[in-house]
């Protein structure tokens, strides 16, 4: 091994200028997959056997595309990769590589709400929203390289850039300083705080066409122009409290806004609510935002932008539903004073298909204020409706911990026969009302020519779910009989014969020494 490492590596410092585009490549890959299983020291003695100093040896294999002191100041053995001569090993290697750095792992959000610990709840059922705080931080990242919004208010620490252009040329990059003005060259300070940029650009027009008389001011009959932008916005601190992952104050871009705020701040906690959080703006109450609002309805309408030592408050979590069973994303949701079921389902998404609208059940921890009429704790609920309609307008008020439960429909078919056997076309066809047995064959197709024509049987699935065969004659119901053209009902199932079933061919074998060995009728 140390021989052949030897002769590697000389073969990249000394020979690489003698070598094709190719065998360079060849000689690359090769000394590589030594010096990843050759330690430091290993190759420091290589290096001095070579009569090179590191320098020396260093600028030959950076040559090649090597970075020998990768090697040189590596911490031990150096670890080795897969095989350069495993081309497939090389492509899984770095699309793994890829996939674990562009696409995140998503933590689940944790399912252990206090309301519903140790309560029937299907397995997995997660509260809802909590999961977006874990997705990657671009969710909620302000986007820096568009126009600034015309109602963003500048202050202390923003870069302004100033440009004219016509009969006079001139180009500033200004920071408001501490005071909140710009200080513009022949011109002094001007007020750029709490300003948006249209007013700073009607302000520097003003002051500067008194120096640059060209602007007049922004005439039409000027002859020289301004346009004033933003460059690098300045940090400002904010500060998240309250049920949060990771409280505390945080320096964020000028252009942040609260979710932003509540991003980087790990989000609510289990507890901390979703719909109750409030932005403090000079220790008084600016805003109060509903998540809700962006995770339901993609309104982003109250995602206020922050100002520096804006307080982000999280409140602790008010009233859970738990909603199961076949509704569109079944979880645990945060419910306000006044919400109803009509509500909930509307979180929800709404009902699946197969929901069954008459009823649902309810499983309602008994409120504090009314135990003292019950013996126990628990309380189970049954709600009829009349009609989907009643369901969707429910005024049903939901209390903390209510485990709202949506049924599913049975699978009893309304209106389906089945006919299989000795028939062209068999398989499952719509019951028409009036519809018989010859009707049913007809849209078969009709029969085989092999078919037995004095039985067939009709099973019947009864109200109780019981099963009875109704024998009957083929033949005689295809000449529409009425004794045995029988009507159906739906779940039938007909079941046509071929003769061979009742008559079954005897067959005997004979082989050997005989003129015709084969399979005869008996």
């Amino acid at each position: 091994m140390k021989k052949r490492f030897y002769v590697l590596f000389l073969s990249v410092i000394l020979l690489y200028a003698f070598a094709f585009s190719q065998e360079k490549q060849a000689i690359k890959q090769q000394a590589t997959q030594e010096l990843q299983a050759a330690s430091p020291d290993q190759i420091k003695e290589k290096i001095k056997e070579s009569g090179m100093s590191e320098k020396e040896a260093t600028e030959r294999a950076a040559a090649l595309g090597i970075d020998l002191q990768t090697y040189l100041n590596s911490n031990g053995q150096n670890q080795p990769g897969p095989s350069l001569t495993d081309s497939n090993a090389i492509v899984k290697g770095r699309a793994a590589e890829n996939m674990r750095t562009n696409v995140p792992t998503i933590p689940q959000a944790k399912s252990t709400v206090p309301e519903f610990q140790d309560r029937d709840i299907p397995e997995g059922l997660l509260p809802f929203g909590y999961n977006i705080f874990q997705f990657p931080t671009s969710t909620f990242e302000p986007v820096l390289n568009l126009p600034t919004a015309s109602n963003y208010l500048l202050g202390p620490g923003d870069e302004i850039l100033l440009t004219m252009w016509g009969e006079t040329q001139l180009y500033l990059q200004l920071t408001i300083n501490r005071e909140g003005n710009i200080v513009v060259p022949n011109v002094g300070p001007v007020v750029a705080q709490g300003v948006t940029i249209e007013a700073l650009k009607s302000r520097l027009m003003q002051r500067m066409t008194a120096i640059y008389s060209g602007l007049k001011n922004g005439a039409s009959n000027a002859n020289t122009w301004l346009d004033v932008s933003t460059g690098k916005l300045r940090t400002i601190q904010v500060f998240v409290l309250g049920e949060v992952a990771k409280p505390g104050g945080y320096a964020v871009s000028s252009m942040s806004t609260s979710f932003l705020a509540l991003y980087v701040a790990g989000g609510p906690t289990i507890n901390g609510s979703l719909r109750s959080i409030d932005v403090l703006r000079n220790n008084k109450l600016f805003a109060q935002i509903d998540f809700y609002d962006y995770a339901l309805r993609g309104d982003k309408s109250k995602d206020i932008r922050l100002q520096d030592g804006d307080v982000v408050f999280v409140h602790p979590a008010g009233k859970r539903a738990a909603l199961t069973g076949n509704v569109i994303h079944p979880a645990i949701y945060e419910t306000k004073s006044k919400e109803t079921l009509k509500d909930l389902i509307a979180m929800a998404g709404g009902l699946q298909a197969d929901a069954y609208s008459d009823r649902v059940h309810i499983e309602r921890i008994i409120p504090f204020a009314q135990r003292k009429l019950y013996t126990r704790n628990i309380l189970d609920i049954d709600l009829p409706f009349t009609s989907v309609d009643a369901m969707f307008n429910s005024t049903f008020e939901l209390e903390n911990g209510d485990i709202v439960s949506v049924l599913k429909i049975n699978n009893f078919f309304q209106n389906r026969v089945q006919l299989s056997g000795n028939v062209k076309k068999p398989g499952i066809f719509e019951l028409h009302k009036g519809m018989k047995v010859r009707d049913l064959i007809i849209a078969a197709d009709s029969l085989l020519t092999d078919t037995f024509g004095e039985h067939a049987d009709i099973t019947r699935v009864l109200p109780d779910r019981r099963s009875e065969i109704l024998p009957f004659n083929l033949t005689k119901a295809m000449e529409l009989d009425p004794a045995n053209n029988l009507e159906l009902e739906s779940e039938d199932s007909v079941t046509i014969y071929k003769q061979d079933f009742f008559f079954p061919e005897h067959t005997v074998s004979i082989s050997g020494a005989v003129r015709k060995p084969g399979s005869y009728l008996r």
